[in-house]
C-alpha cells in the first residue's frame, strides 16, 4: 500500500489505544527495512516506544539504518474539555517544533490517527523546510466517519488511506485497499 524508496528517512508516529498495534501490523507487511526510521510517541506512552524497540529488534535486519526514538508532548487527551484541549494542543505544537529541530527531517511521515499526529503533520507539511509526504492510514475502528485527526489531516495528506468502503465512498480523496491490519 505504501512504497518507500530504500534510503528514505521515515518518521512513524505511534499512539496508545490500539494505534501502535495497528501501525506495527501495517509496518510488518511493508518495505521499511532499508529506511532510516524515527519513532515518535506521545508523552507518557512508554509502552509504544518499547513496542517500537521490540519491533526493531525482532523484525528489522538492516543494521546500517539509523534509528531514532522521541517522545512528544500529547496534543490532547481523549475526552478533554475543548478549552483545555486548545491549551494542550498549543503547548504540543510548540514542544513538537522544538523536538523536530533535533531529529532528521523525514521524507515520509506515516500516521494512523493519534491526536499528536496533527501538530506533527502540519509542522512538517506547512513549515516548508522539507518536502515530507504525509501518509495517513485511518484506524480500522473507523467505519462510517473519520476520526478528528483524520478530518484535520485530510486537507494536507499526500495519501489518505481508509480500510472500509463506506469511508472510501464518503471521502473523495480516500484510497481503499481493504483491511490492512
Amino acid at each position: 500500500f505504501v512504497l518507500i524508496r530504500p534510503g528514505a528517512q521515515l518518521m512513524i508516529l505511534l499512539g496508545s489505544g490500539g494505534h501502535t498495534g495497528e501501525m506495527l501490523r501495517l509496518l510488518n507487511k511493508s518495505n521499511i527495512g532499508a529506511c532510516s526510521r524515527t519513532w515518535l510517541a506521545s508523552s507518557g506512552d512508554t509502552a509504544s516506544l518499547l513496542k517500537a524497540r521490540d519491533f526493531e529488534e525482532s523484525t528489522m535486519t538492516n543494521l546500517s539504518s539509523q534509528i531514532h526514538y522521541a517522545e512528544l508532548y500529547r496534543a490532547r487527551k481523549v475526552g478533554e474539555l475543548v478549552v483545555l484541549s486548545i491549551l494542550s494542543t498549543t503547548k504540543s505544537i510548540y514542544s513538537t517544533a522544538q523536538k523536530l529541530r533535533e531529529l532528521p527531517l523525514p521524507d515520509v511521515l506515516l500516521v494512523n490517527g493519534p491526536g499528536t499526529s496533527v501538530p506533527v503533520a502540519y509542522l512538517l507539511k506547512l513549515i516548508g523546510v522539507c518536502k515530507t509526504r504525509v501518509v495517513y492510514i485511518e484506524s480500522l475502528a473507523r467505519v462510517h466517519n473519520l476520526s478528528l485527526s483524520g478530518r484535520l489531516i485530510l486537507p494536507i495528506a499526500d495519501r489518505f488511506i481508509v480500510q472500509w468502503i463506506p469511508l472510501a465512498t464518503k471521502y473523495r480523496r480516500a484510497e481503499h485497499y481493504g483491511i490492512l491490519v
